[in-house]
């Protein structure tokens, strides 16, 4: 496979499997190719929340200049796109209903830890899994999230995520979610349950050790096979073509089962 760019595989991330398990053009071109990847609109818009958040846990300020400070954050992320207006025009409220809704459920009496760094090895594997927490509570995790429809139960991206969180720290994890729409912004907090914990470690742990084959066995496999596996059907791994595939390529079974909703 020399006409491919050969990386190392340092660790894991849960983004990583994520994206190598749902978005796997992606995960190919910017780990296999060495080819970046804008992440969107709604990326920004997450970040630039969560950043509005942070300064009103942080510092003595008040929720005017937390907005600002989001729209700042959402500005330089956007550099160089389009601006997507409604996009923009959603982040303030957001900012306010994550903010109050902290603070009704009592996450503000004793503020988190923000970012903090998490390593484990997961199930059956060998390189470390690295991660950020977005608020570590003494006792919980809260994981927040800007989505654009309300979800009724975590999709498989949140379980594998979750997953994740709840094996490096052994707390229970909340995913916040804050959902704009035209009248209002709602929000919505999923707890990771024990039966997704266990299917989203064994998906997490699978895709990883996939993962691992594919970087240890890079130079001897066949270029096209391995591009055509990532980018026949680049959005998701979770078809049954795919399955075939990477059973036989990789020796490794990824688990089908879903917990899919309709949210995007």
């Amino acid at each position: 496979m020399s006409d491919f760019h050969t990386p190392q595989l340092k660790r894991h991330s849960a983004s990583q499997l994520n994206s190598f398990l749902e978005y796997r053009a992606d995960w190919f071109l910017s780990r296999i190719r060495g080819i970046k990847t804008s992440v969107g609109p709604h990326a920004w818009r997450g970040t630039a929340v969560e950043a509005g958040l942070n300064k009103f846990i942080e510092e003595d300020t008040t929720k005017e200049e937390c907005i600002k400070h989001a729209l700042a954050v959402y500005t330089q992320e956007s550099l160089g796109s389009t601006d997507n207006f409604e996009i923009r025009q959603s982040i303030g409220p957001a900012v306010i209903a994550a903010i109050d809704s902290f603070d009704d459920k009592g996450y503000l009496l004793d503020p988190p830890v923000m970012q903090e760094e998490i390593t484990c090895i997961l199930p059956g594997c060998k390189k470390e899994l690295y991660g950020k927490l977005d608020y570590s509570f003494g006792k919980f995790i809260v994981d927040n999230k800007v989505v654009g429809k309300k979800p009724s139960s975590l999709k498989q991206g949140y379980v594998l995520q979750g997953a994740v969180y709840r094996f490096a720290t052994g707390k229970p994890v909340k995913f916040h979610f804050e959902v704009p729409q035209k009248k209002g912004v709602q929000v919505v907090e999923i707890t990771l349950s024990d039966e997704e914990y266990e299917y989203g470690l064994k998906l997490a742990s699978k895709a990883a050790k996939c993962i691992e084959v594919i970087y240890d066995r890079l130079e001897e496999m066949d270029g096209e096979l391995l591009e055509a596996i990532f980018m026949t059907n680049p959005t998701s791994l979770f078809d049954p073509k795919s399955k075939i595939l990477h059973s036989e390529q990789f020796g490794v079974k990824i688990p089908m089962k879903s917990f899919m909703t309709d949210e995007e």
